[in-house]
């Protein structure tokens, strides 16, 4: 990807530029932004994005249409920030370097955090939503030393725990995995459990919030645009397996999730619901060995009937059905345009799939498949299986 064009384009600002010389010491790292009617959320998280102790960094951030308000306190932000850079101060913070551009309408997801790469001029990039929060002031330091220190790594993953859930420590969002229906359903875990794994772990599939190098971004290439979501982190990970890189996860410190109440609100899952089946078989679609698809597709759809008719039941609302017809009847649309992106990936395959499906999570014990089935089933009738 080339930043040349995306400087010239008047719909971006940029604030503060960085002395080259810190390069040397210290590569530049961008933070990859991405908002959409997230007001709430980017008051809280923005902000703290302009405090870690790192002296060669900056946000790229990218507003996807928003129509809350969100781009005109970002706009505001930005115009305090620069001022409080342009009074010299020797503040880490006022040293930051902010890339803002405003999508003309939503584009979704992907679009944004492709478009946001390409106004970015870091040797790393640190993809953020616009609801975490980290409070590791030194994270940019801990996550170059680790990712230096593996061979083939693509993306580096932060652990994740959800706002409501700080007081518990309980977490399933901590890297992925595949199992015979397709990502496995990841079971509640402390968070101090997933941090004392000693020297982080290897995970498959990793969800938004990654640290790669520029490198690698340009070798695997970016997001998948089909969609406005529920596809892109699926299969960015999973086409880092299948071209022999290896996705890792930093545990030594972990994000806070503050957008938890999205999930809970029917209509906002509905929305979701309708892109989830079309967004989680693209990427086997695509990525997997046919070997792989004789028994992964039709379990993953099985598993989604039986996910869907839970949500509808528990949630009592039947929309939930009609939103999983929608993204079935989507999928089928995208099949030509799947394909077509099935024989680029797999003209670039390094490995076989079995390299990365037979990676489990540390701290599960061994299971044979007819095993992972019965507790599958256990696990969806109980309720305690949910979308990633």
């Amino acid at each position: 990807m080339k930043n040349n064009n995306a400087k010239k384009m008047t719909d971006v600002q940029s604030t503060n530029k960085s002395e080259v010389g810190e390069s040397n010491n210290y590569p530049r790292v961008s933070i990859i932004l991405c908002n959409f009617n997230g007001l709430n959320y980017i008051k809280e998280t923005l902000p703290k994005f302009i405090q870690f102790d790192y002296p060669n960094y900056e946000i790229s951030l990218v507003d996807d249409g928003s129509t809350d308000g969100s781009r005109e306190w970002i706009e505001k932000f930005i115009s305090d920030h620069e001022k409080s850079s342009s009074k010299g101060s020797s503040s880490k913070k006022n040293k930051v370097d902010i890339v803002y551009y405003k999508n003309p309408e939503n584009l979704g997801i992907p679009k944004s955090r492709n478009r946001a790469v390409l106004n970015a001029t870091g040797d790393y990039y640190m993809f953020f939503d616009n609801d975490i929060i980290c409070t590791d002031k030194n994270i940019f330091n801990n996550l170059l030393e680790y990712y230096r220190g593996k061979d083939k790594i693509a993306y580096l993953l932060i652990p994740l725990v959800d706002k409501e859930r700080l007081e518990s420590g309980e977490t399933n969002q901590y890297g992925s995995y595949y199992s015979f229906y397709g990502i496995m359903r990841n079971k509640i875990l402390n968070i101090k459990d997933v941090m004392a794994i000693e020297g982080g772990y290897r995970c498959v599939v990793t969800f938004s919030q990654i640290f790669c190098s520029k490198k690698v971004w340009q070798d695997i290439g970016g997001f998948d645009e089909r969609q406005k979501f529920n596809l892109d982190d699926d299969d960015i990970s999973t086409r880092a397996n299948v071209y022999g890189y290896e996705n890792w996860v930093y545990n030594k410190t972990y994000l806070i999730h503050t957008g938890l109440a999205n999930r809970k609100d029917n209509r906002k899952y509905y929305n979701s619901f309708k892109l989830y089946y079309s967004g989680k078989v693209r990427p086997l679609l695509k990525n997997m060995q046919f070997g792989t698809l004789v028994y992964m597709i039709p379990m993953f759809y099985l598993s989604t009937c039986l996910m869907t008719l839970k949500q509808a039941i528990t949630r009592k609302y039947p929309l939930v059905i009609f939103a999983f017809i929608s993204s079935f009847l989507k999928s089928i649309a995208d099949f030509p345009d799947t394909l077509k992106e099935r024989k680029i990936i797999q003209a670039k395959r390094k490995v076989s799939d079995k390299s990365f499906l037979s990676v489990k999570f540390p701290l599960y014990s061994s299971t044979k498949w007819y095993q992972e089935i019965s507790l599958y089933f256990k696990d969806t009738i109980s309720g305690k299986n949910s979308t990633k």
